[in-house]
């Protein structure tokens, strides 16, 4: 049997909140079935919805501000869809020549898997004539579903992608009759800047379609650590950059003519300061419990795990840091502050000295 491909990705079927105001598990459910079979592209649809898991309320009120990784939260159900996208449509989509295509099908498997930290979505050519490219079946379904929204609009819904895609390596499923009293392993091979992951199964001990789903639920697990970190990452950089907004906008205060920064000071300023200071306060124990969980999540999922798929690139990924200079711009707003302290006095001796002058003037005119 020829290796069988696929690469990983993180799709997501998401609602337009300006196009819907309340909808519930279910109802989201059957909507996303009726969307996705209008499609004349889709050649099979299929949701797996878990009946065990209870919405109370409507989805929606799961949805929190924009800088979440998707709206809706991803859910507990699996879809499972089939693509039918011509070779010349393929090549415009990549931008690449018809004959330097390396899908050799036009036929592809999506699957869209709800993991226990995130969606994890898996893309595979369907019977290639020739061993497949992963890596642009997978760029060859994301710009084609992209384009398919973008063209026939199914409200409520919008096509959603989490990114960056990782790794970006070439997956490989294969039977292999040498991993000794192992049923499955995983073989990575770095060459020329490449990466190829080698899932190899005994065929003695399982057939390919349950190798196949052992390699997804394993593979999805840890890159739904994987893709949660990604999406903490984003909403974290969303709320830092509006902080950094807010801060700026303070500063800019401090260029004013200073008759102008003594008002602007007295009319509120301080208000502003105190929501800067509330805002990096909120934020720092928000990113510090995210901490706590993203080690802990990791702890679960590696602690029995014997044969990991993805972990020293997941270690790496987790070990990148990024510095939010909390501490800088703490320092800032405290430099601001004591600007303020010192209009406001500079503003009240000035105040002081007019109402002097006022009542010392008046005095005078009745004194004589």
């Amino acid at each position: 049997m020829a290796r069988a491909s696929f690469g990983i990705a993180c799709f997501n079927f998401g609602l337009d909140r300006s196009k819907v105001s309340a909808m519930t598990g279910e109802e989201y459910v059957a909507a996303l079935a009726e969307c996705l079979e209008s499609f004349p592209s889709i050649t099979r649809v299929e949701i797996d919805w878990d009946d065990s898991f209870e919405i109370s309320g409507d989805l929606l009120d799961v949805i929190e501000e924009p800088g979440q990784a998707f709206h809706p939260y991803p859910i507990p159900a699996n879809v499972n869809l089939e693509l039918y996208i011509p070779f010349r449509l393929q090549s415009s989509l990549i931008d690449i020549e018809e004959e330097f295509l390396e899908t050799f099908t036009e036929t592809f498997r999506i699957s869209i898997v709800s993991a226990y930290y995130h969606n994890v979505t898996f893309v595979e050519p369907v019977a290639p004539t020739k061993e497949a490219n992963p890596w642009d079946a997978v760029r060859i379904v994301r710009e084609f579903l992209k384009s398919q929204f973008e063209l026939l609009l199914p409200e409520p819904f919008i096509f959603e992608i989490l990114g960056p895609s990782p790794f970006h390596s070439h997956c490989f499923i294969m039977p292999s009759a040498n991993l000794g009293d192992l049923s499955l392993k995983a073989e990575k091979i770095i060459e020329a800047g490449s990466k190829t992951l080698l899932f190899m199964y005994d065929p003695d001990m399982m057939d390919f379609e349950e190798a196949r789903a052992e390699i997804f639920r394993q593979a999805s697990t840890e890159m739904a650590l994987f893709y949660n970190n990604i999406a903490t990452r984003n909403q974290q950089n969303l709320v830092w950059r509006v902080i950094l907004e807010l801060v700026r906008k303070l500063s800019s205060i401090n260029r004013l003519p200073w008759w102008k920064r003594s008002v602007k000071m007295l009319l509120g300023h301080s208000r502003h300061l105190f929501a800067a200071y509330s805002a990096i306060t909120s934020f720092e124990m928000d990113r510090l419990y995210s901490e706590w969980s993203r080690h802990n999540d990791y702890s679960h999922v590696y602690v029995d795990c014997e044969n990991p798929f993805f972990k020293s690139e997941i270690d790496s990924t987790f070990e990148e840091e990024f510095d939010y200079s909390i501490k800088n711009l703490s320092d800032l707003l405290g430099f601001a502050e004591t600007r303020r302290a010192q209009s406001v006095q500079v503003a009240f001796l000035i105040l002081a000295a007019v109402v002097g002058g006022v009542v010392g003037a008046l005095v005078t005119l009745l004194m004589k």
